[in-house]
């Protein structure tokens, strides 16, 4: 009778120490999602600022005509981090501050003050090129 009972006690510590071991697995994966998760670095607000996506192989839309004073949100889609810089120059002389590298998932916000129509390329492939064109 006390081996069974011996046996009955230690099936239940046993089965309590696995429900315990489970219960922190399942605390470390979460805590591992929260610190792992990707952090925009702009809020992204479509009703009050035009977005322009980068999906890695192309800006979208290409051209985008806004008011004087407003601002664009570039959202990168890609799996990889995107660096835009204003065309035609590598020194940025064109729009100094479309001169922003953005994380895959990741958001830029640039604001426009003067009027005109301002280029812009992806650094790693000159080729993808948007153009802002401010009123």
């Amino acid at each position: 009778m006390r081996k069974a009972i011996a046996i009955v006690v230690a099936v239940i510590v046993l089965g309590g120490l696995g429900v315990y071991l489970v219960h922190l697995a399942d605390e470390s994966t979460a805590n591992q999602h929260a610190a792992t998760s990707v952090v925009p670095t702009a809020t992204v607000k479509p009703a009050s600022q035009p977005i322009i996506r980068f999906n890695g192989a192309a800006f979208s839309p290409a051209t985008y005509t806004i008011k004087v004073g407003t601002g664009i949100i570039f959202l990168n889609t890609s799996k990889t981090a995107v660096t835009i810089v204003s065309n035609p120059s590598t020194q940025q002389s064109d729009h100094p501050e479309i001169n922003v590298t953005i994380p895959a998932g990741s958001s830029q916000g640039v604001t426009f003050t003067k009027t005109g129509s301002w280029g812009y390329y992806d650094q790693q492939s000159p080729g993808v090129t948007g153009t802002i064109v401010v009123q």
